[in-house]
């Protein structure tokens, strides 16, 4: 028995050490491609530069899921009215977002394909700041010289410093927020040098959007309610999604969503995350978070925004 209880023990200590390398590698091969990447090629650090662009208080964010297709003409124009965050494949949507944050997939064919859409895509967003984030820069897999990127050498282009929480992490949600706190890494309108991610793109963009500053931020997509359909499986995207080859993207994803949703997997999923984060902010400083609409698994327990 106890040497069991042992082996438990030693078992749960090398997971923690492999999580705690994880977090110090990923920030660390970050930051340094981050740097080497723009003395090569173009580009700054985030910073309160981009917040020259902000217009409103309140923000949205876009994500794939396929309630994004359940949001009206009367709602885009509304949405259009105050920023928006559109990340990873949103350009394959025709709303232009206010920002826009892009993750390189690692694999290679996906990566062909992603850079496919970028330069056929990226035209329509010329003045949008680009935001550059995610694992392929840390691991030194971001190949800026290939020729399709260069459409984003006359665009607005940022890099992320990211401080991320791999998914086995599972040190109650209340005590993380209130570490990165004391690291003043959770600041209401001020852009700090590492910005916190917890397991997810929507949780670091709904970190970032606090961090600018924003006192209403509304998630659009998120759905994450098994499988992994999008918006761009609907119909009237038949035409884009065989022009990109978008079939390469649904084959070389993993898993599903239930990876970040159920608890077999790690207690601190990612709508957790995302529902102390919605309480934490609205104590700390009165910051709302809402869903777009009820197409979400984060809805009942984050309300629909009010003024749809």
């Amino acid at each position: 028995m106890i040497r069991k209880i042992a082996k438990r023990l030693l078992n749960h200590k090398q997971r923690e050490d492999k999580v705690f390398n994880f977090t110090i590698t990923e920030m660390v091969n970050m930051y340094k491609n981050n740097q080497k990447t723009i003395e090569k090629w173009t580009g700054e650090i985030i910073s309160d530069e981009i917040l020259k662009h902000k217009k409103s208080d309140t923000i949205f964010i876009l994500g794939s899921g396929p309630s994004i297709n359940r949001i009206t003409d009367e709602q885009w124009k509304h949405i259009g009215q105050h920023d928006s965050f559109g990340f990873n494949y949103w350009f394959l949507h025709d709303f232009i977002p206010t920002f826009y944050m892009f993750q390189m997939p690692e694999d290679e064919e996906t990566q062909n394909m992603t850079l496919n859409i970028l330069e056929g895509r990226q035209p329509r967003m010329k003045d949008v700041p680009f935001i550059l984030r995610g694992s392929a820069i840390a691991n030194g897999k971001l190949d800026v010289t290939d020729k399709r990127f260069g459409v984003l050498k006359d665009s607005e282009v940022y890099f992320l410093n990211e401080y991320p929480l791999h998914m086995m992490v599972e040190t109650d949600i209340n005590l993380v927020l209130e570490y990165l706190d004391l690291l003043d890494l959770l600041p209401h309108g001020n852009l700090t040098k590492f910005i916190p991610k917890l397991r997810s793109s929507m949780a670091l963009l709904i970190v970032l959007a606090y961090q600018m500053g924003y006192e209403n931020i509304v998630l659009c997509g998120m759905d994450m309610q098994g499988g992994f359909d999008h918006f761009w499986d609907d119909p009237k995207f038949e035409e884009v999604y065989n022009k990109y080859q978008l079939g390469v993207k649904e084959e070389n994803e993993p898993v599903g969503f239930e990876l970040f949703t159920e608890t077999k997997f790690s207690k601190n999923t990612v709508p957790e995350y995302v529902y102390h984060l919605k309480d934490w902010m609205k104590k700390k400083s009165n910051v709302e978070v809402s869903v777009v609409n009820d197409g979400t698994i984060l809805y009942p327990k984050l309300p629909v925004y009010k003024k749809f």
